[in-house]
C-alpha cells in the first residue's frame, strides 16, 4: 500500500500498482532539465461499474476566491496546465514515445488497452468551502473544454474537491 502526502493531506492508502506519482517520474525530470513541465501530482487507476478509469490527480492547499478575477482566472489556467500536461504525457508514456516512460508505469497501467481506459481529471483543494467547489468546478470545466472535446470526455470526467469530499470518494484518508 502507498500513501502520497500532498498540499497537508494524506491521498490513500492505495495498492501500490494502481498508483503512478507521475511528478516524481525520472523521464518527467529528464524532460525538465530542459523544459519545466508542469504536472499533476499523480495517477490512480480504479475500476468500478466494470469500468477502467485513470484519474489525473492535482492538489491545492488553497484556492483563490472565485471573485478575485485576476488570481482565480491565473488558478485555473495553472491547474489546466498541469491536468493537460499530465494526460497527454501519460500517452506519450503510454504509447512508448517514451520508452523508459513505459517502463516506469506500473504493471496495472500497463495491462490496459487504451480505447478502455475512462479518464478523469481531480482538483482536490484541502481548505476550499463548499460554496467555492461549484464556481471552481465551473471554470475549470470551461477552461477544459477543449481537451474535453479532443478526448471524449464526459463534463462529469472533471471533478472538484475540499478535503471532506475527497475523503467521502475515498481519495484522502
Amino acid at each position: 500500500m502507498i500513501t502520497i502526502q500532498e498540499s497537508g493531506m494524506s491521498f490513500g492508502p492505495f495498492t501500490k500498482d494502481h498508483v503512478f506519482c507521475i511528478e516524481n517520474s525520472s523521464t518527467l525530470l529528464t524532460l525538465n532539465k530542459s523544459s519545466g513541465i508542469a504536472i499533476a501530482e499523480f495517477l490512480l487507476f480504479k475500476s468500478k461499474n466494470n469500468k477502467n478509469y485513470i484519474s489525473i490527480i492535482e492538489a491545492k492547499t488553497s484556492s483563490p476566491k472565485p471573485t478575485n478575477k485576476e488570481a482565480f482566472d491565473t488558478y485555473i489556467s495553472e491547474i489546466n496546465t498541469k491536468l493537460s500536461n499530465s494526460l497527454h504525457l501519460f500517452i506519450s508514456y503510454y504509447s512508448k514515445r517514451h520508452l523508459s516512460g513505459f517502463d516506469e508505469l506500473p504493471e496495472q497501467f500497463k495491462q490496459l488497452t487504451i480505447e478502455e481506459i475512462h479518464f478523469e481529471l481531480i482538483l482536490v483543494i484541502k481548505t476550499s468551502k463548499d460554496d467555492w467547489l461549484r464556481p471552481i468546478s465551473d471554470e475549470l470545466k470551461s477552461s477544459l473544454k477543449l481537451l474535453t472535446k479532443l478526448w471524449n470526455l464526459s463534463p462529469n470526467a472533471i471533478k472538484v474537491f475540499n478535503e471532506d469530499t475527497a475523503r467521502t470518494h475515498q481519495l484522502v484518508s
